[in-house]
């Protein structure tokens, strides 16, 4: 099993508690990321067709966050993290950031304006589907811009399900209203 590949039957983990209120937590102001510094404590992502991203140090910090399509065209997994970084003084050597089911690169169709402004950010992730359509890999967006970071790519682990595609995922694509819930935990 692959460090993020998901075991489809327990996926759905409910918790009860606000995650403001977990003793050894607090929240990153600049960002609004809620980190956890105990080890056994939870960080819950509920996404739909977003980018579920935990991001971590073993044993010493934790937190998540969905990302949108438009949210990662405008690089804000690239500044959250990076002011995260950047405040905890973490070693780049030393993170691990798992990126959850999400939609795939064949149903994110944008416009031509919005690829152009991808590529002049230097990410060439843009591809024109034989029915002439572009396409954007969401996900593999937010992976460059953990790499972008100085991440290793050794310590990015990317799921392979598409919440699409996979019945047992929910996705507004198809019409869910309801997110699915990720949680990681600090260990």
């Amino acid at each position: 099993m692959k460090p993020f590949d998901i075991d489809l039957e327990s996926y759905s983990i409910r918790l009860t508690s606000d995650q403001e209120e977990v003793p050894g937590a607090f929240t990153c102001t600049s960002n609004g990321l809620v980190v956890v510094t105990q080890q056994n404590q939870p960080i819950v992502v509920d996404a739909n067709d977003e980018v579920p991203l935990f991001f971590g140090v073993k044993g010493k910090m934790l937190t998540g966050k969905a990302y949108s399509v438009n949210e990662s065209i405008r690089e804000r997994p690239l500044i959250d993290f990076g002011n995260l970084i950047e405040r905890l003084r973490l070693s780049k050597d030393e993170i691990e950031v798992y990126l959850g089911p999400s939609l795939t690169f064949s149903h994110i169709e944008q416009a031509d304006e919005v690829l152009a402004r991808v590529i002049k950010l230097g990410y060439n992730l843009a591809a024109k589907g034989t029915s002439g359509k572009h396409y954007l890999d969401h996900q593999l967006l937010v992976c460059l811009q953990m790499r972008k970071l100085g991440i290793p790519m050794e310590h990015i682990h990317m799921s392979s399900y598409d919440t699409y595609d996979t019945a047992a995922l929910k996705s507004a694509l198809r019409g869910d209203n309801e997110k699915n819930r990720f949680v990681a935990v600090l260990r």
